[in-house]
C-alpha cells in the first residue's frame, strides 16, 4: 500500500514538473539572479532593479491577458433571445 501511494505521488510530481517546466525554469532563473544580486552587490538601486523588473514583467503579462469568451453556442443571436435550444 505504501509503495503504491509513493509511486502515485512520484508520478503526480513528475507530471507536474513536465507540464510546468517553462514556469519552473523561468522562476528558477529569476530567483538565482535575484539571489546573486542581493548577496554580491551592496548598491540599493541594483537590488531594487533586480526585484522590480521581474515583478513588472509579471504584472504586465497578467494585465494583458485576453478576457474569457463565451462558448460559440452562447454567442449566437438566438441564444440571447430565445435561450438554449
Amino acid at each position: 500500500m505504501k509503495t503504491t501511494l509513493l509511486l502515485l505521488l512520484l508520478g503526480l510530481g513528475v507530471t507536474t514538473v513536465v507540464l510546468l517546466w517553462k514556469v519552473l525554469l523561468t522562476a528558477t532563473a529569476v530567483a538565482l539572479v535575484q539571489w546573486a544580486v542581493t548577496t554580491q552587490i551592496d548598491h540599493p538601486a541594483a537590488v531594487a532593479v533586480a526585484y522590480a523588473i521581474p515583478a513588472l514583467a509579471v504584472a504586465y503579462l497578467l494585465t494583458r491577458r485576453p478576457a474569457p469568451r463565451l462558448p460559440r453556442s452562447l454567442r449566437t443571436a438566438h441564444a440571447y433571445r430565445g435561450g438554449f435550444r
